[in-house]
C-alpha cells in the first residue's frame, strides 16, 4: 500500500465463475470484477471499488483524506490495461 509491500486477508463475498468475483477488505470496502463475453475471443472486464458501506466518518478518514479513492481509480485503470495487454 502506498508503495510499501503488505499482506492482507480478504473475504470472498460473491463468486460466479466466468461472470463475477467480489471480495471484502477487513475495513469493509469491496472489490468486484465482472466479466461479460462479447465474442469467443473478447471479454469486457469491469472492476469496481465500493466503499459505500464504510459510513461517513470512516469514508472521510480512511478513503478520501489519504487520497485512497483517487489512487484506486488510477490503480484500476492500470490493472485493466495490464489485463488487456496480457490477454489481447
Amino acid at each position: 500500500m502506498f508503495g510499501l509491500p503488505y499482506r492482507i486477508t480478504s473475504t470472498v463475498t460473491e463468486l460466479d465463475p466466468d461472470k463475477v468475483v467480489e471480495w471484502r477488505h477487513p475495513l469493509g470496502h469491496r472489490w468486484r470484477w465482472e466479466f461479460v463475453a462479447l465474442s469467443p475471443t473478447s471479454t469486457r472486464v469491469t472492476e469496481t471499488f465500493d466503499f459505500r458501506n464504510a459510513g461517513p466518518i470512516q469514508s472521510l478518514l480512511n478513503y478520501k483524506l489519504p487520497g485512497f479513492v483517487k489512487a484506486n481509480a488510477k490503480g484500476i485503470e492500470a490493472t485493466l490495461r495490464r489485463l488487456q495487454a496480457r490477454y489481447s
